[in-house]
C-alpha cells in the first residue's frame, strides 16, 4: 500500500491532510452561506482572547460546559481546536487538545493519565532527554516513581510492567536520537493486561508512517513544532486521545495555561497540507544519506532503521509498511569525541546545526551537548549516546548536495579517524 492509498476515516491520508481543519469543504460540512457569498478555501484565524454572550446565563453555561462553547482563549479557541482535532483525526483518535509546545503536551499527557503521589510510570530508558529529565525531576518531586527499561528487550519490558503494574506507560515510536523502533504491539498488550494508560510520542514517524492507536495507545503525543509544522516557524504540541481521557487533558490544559497561540495553530494547519509531500521526499533523502554515511571510512556506525543491517529493520518494515523509514538518523564518528563532533558541525556548509528537527531544511545536532545534556555522561553511555554521535534531520534539499556536504565535513577530521 503506498502513501496515497493509505486510508484513514474512509479517505486517503493525502486527501485528509489537505482538507482537515478547514472551515468549509468536503470533510467539514457547514451551514450554507447566503446566495452570492463565497466560502473561504483556506481556514480562517480567530485571535480573540475572549468571547461575549448576550446574557449572563449564557456566559454561565459556557463556563459550566467549556466543551460546548468558547469563552476564553486559555480554555479553548476555534483555531487551536481545529488544529488539534485535525491531528487527532489523522491519528484515528476521538479528539485532540492543543498545547504551546511538545514538552507541554508530554507533561499534560502524563498528568492526564492521572499520575500522582505514589503512582508509577514505566518509560523507555532512551526516551528524549527533556522527557527523561521531566520524569526524574518534576514528576519525581511530586511523588511519582519512574522505572526505566530498555524497550528493545521485550521480555524484560513485559516482565517489569507485569510486576510493577504502572498507572502509565510512556513510549516513543522511534527514539531520539538513536532511532530505535519500539515494538508497540508488545507494549500495548502488556499495558492492556495491567490496565495501564499507554502514551506514545509519535513525533518522529507522524501518523503518515504509523498510528499508535492501532497498537493500543490511549494517547498519542506530538511535538507539532517538528514535522507537522515542518517549516521551522511555529511551536506547538498536541495530545490526541480517546474520548474518556479528553476531559482530564482539557482540565490540565486549562489550569496549567500551556496555551497554544491561534497563529501557531494556523501555521500548523498550513503545515498539514504538505505533510505527505514533504515526508516522501525526506524519507528518500534519508535513505540515500544513511547509505552514503555507512560507506564512509570515518563513520563507525549509522543508526537508521531503513538500513538492512539495523537491528529493528524487520520490525520497522512490519509497522511502517512500504511508506518508508523516517527522515531521522544518527551516526557515530570513528574514534570520535566532543571536539570531533564539533569540528564536523562547524565544517558543514549546507546542513544547518540547530537544536530541532523535522524542518524542510536539513539539520544537525550533537545530542551530548543539546537534547541529552541534562543526563550525566554515565547515563548517556548507558543508553548508547556517545560523545562522537551526531543526529541528522534530513530535509527536502537535493540528496546529492546533502551527501557532498557531509562528506566534505567528515573529510576535515584528522587521519587518525
Amino acid at each position: 500500500m503506498n502513501g496515497n492509498d493509505q486510508k484513514t476515516g474512509g479517505r486517503a491520508f493525502a486527501t485528509r491532510v489537505v482538507h482537515l481543519g478547514r472551515d468549509t469543504g468536503p470533510l467539514n460540512p457547514t451551514a450554507t452561506r447566503p446566495d452570492g457569498q463565497g466560502r473561504p478555501v483556506a481556514p480562517g484565524m480567530q485571535l480573540a482572547t475572549s468571547f461575549s454572550f448576550g446574557t449572563a446565563d449564557a456566559l454561565d453555561d459556557a463556563f459550566e460546559h467549556p466543551d460546548e462553547a468558547y469563552c476564553y482563549a486559555r480554555i479553548s479557541g476555534p483555531t487551536t481546536d481545529q488544529f488539534a482535532n485535525a491531528v487527532a483525526d489523522l491519528e484515528g483518535l476521538d479528539g485532540g487538545v492543543p498545547f504551546g509546545s511538545g514538552m507541554a503536551a508530554v507533561h499534560a499527557a502524563l498528568l492526564g493519565a492521572g499520575l500522582g503521589a505514589g503512582d508509577t510510570v514505566v518509560s523507555s530508558q532512551d526516551v528524549y532527554g527533556a522527557t527523561h529529565t521531566l520524569l526524574g525531576t518534576v514528576l519525581a518531586g511530586q511523588g511519582v516513581r519512574t522505572h526505566l527499561v530498555d524497550f528493545q528487550d521485550v521480555e524484560a519490558t513485559q516482565s517489569l510492567i507485569a510486576r510493577v503494574r504502572p498507572k502509565a506507560i510512556f513510549a516513543e515510536t522511534v527514539s531520539n536520537p538513536l532511532v530505535r523502533v519500539a515494538d508497540l504491539t508488545a507494549i500495548g498488550e502488556a499495558a492492556q493486561s495491567v490496565g495501564s494508560v499507554f502514551i506514545v510520542d509519535n513525533t518522529f514517524p507522524t501518523p503518515y508512517l504509523c498510528r499508535p492507536a492501532e497498537f493500543g495507545a490511549h494517547m498519542v503525543v506530538h511535538s507539532a513544532t517538528k514535522y507537522i509544522g515542518g517549516h521551522g516557524d511555529m511551536t506547538a504540541g498536541v495530545v490526541a486521545a480517546r474520548a474518556d481521557l479528553l476531559p482530564a487533558l482539557r482540565l490540565v490544559a486549562r489550569l496549567t495555561g500551556a496555551t497554544l497561540s491561534p497563529f501557531d495553530a494556523w501555521l500548523g494547519l498550513r503545515g498539514l497540507r504538505t505533510l505527505e509531500l514533504r515526508l516522501v521526499r525526506q524519507f528518500a533523502n534519508a535513505m540515500a544519506v544513511a547509505t552514503a554515511l555507512a560507506a564512509h571510512p570515518k563513520v563507525a556506525r549509522v543508526h537508521y532503521p531503513g538500513l538492512p543491517d539495523h537491528p529493528h529493520h524487520a520490525l520497522a518494515s512490519s509497522m511502517f509498511g512500504d511508506r518508508g523509514f523516517g527522515a531521522m538518523l544518527a551516526f557515530e564518528i570513528r574514534n570520535g569525541g566532543v571536539p570531533d563532533a564539533r569540528l564536523v558541525l562547524d565544517a558543514l556548509r549546507l546542513v544547518l546545526p540547530a537544536p530541532t528537527l523535522g524542518d524542510v531544511y536539513s539539520l544537525a545536532m550533537h545530542p551530548a551537548s543539546a537534547s541529552h545534556r541534562g543526563l550525566t555522561p554515565e547515563d548517556r553511555a548507558k543508553i548508547g549516546i556517545g560523545d562522537g554521535l551526531i543526529r541528522l534531520s534530513i530535509g527536502i534539499e537535493g540528496a546529492s548536495d546533502l551527501i557532498d556536504d557531509l562528506r566534505q565535513a567528515l573529510d576535515q577530521l584528522p587521519s587518525r579517524h
